[in-house]
């Protein structure tokens, strides 16, 4: 199988976390931050799958909420993996 994400008419497959990076412009830390928050992906034989249509979807989804209605939560640091 290549290593570079699969192309098809509805978006990008990807076979591995740095597909989702490099799609994203995201760092390690960002991809590790929205999956540990649900983001649509499955581990397959070692590796990050996903596909970008399904990211693009939960994103509008997460997004749509007021985020000023939730109280932040004591003790809780998601942002700590955004700087690795």
């Amino acid at each position: 199988m290549d290593n570079k994400p699969a192309q098809n008419g509805a978006g990008r497959v990807f076979f591995k976390a740095e597909h989702f990076m490099d799609y994203y412009g995201w760092t390690r830390g960002q991809f590790e931050y929205y999956r540990k928050l649900g983001m649509p992906c499955r581990k397959v034989m070692g590796q990050w799958h996903g596909h970008s249509a399904n990211v693009d979807l939960w994103f509008q989804h997460m997004t749509r909420a007021n985020s000023s209605k939730v109280p932040a939560q004591e003790g809780e640091d998601l942002d700590a993996d955004l700087d690795q």
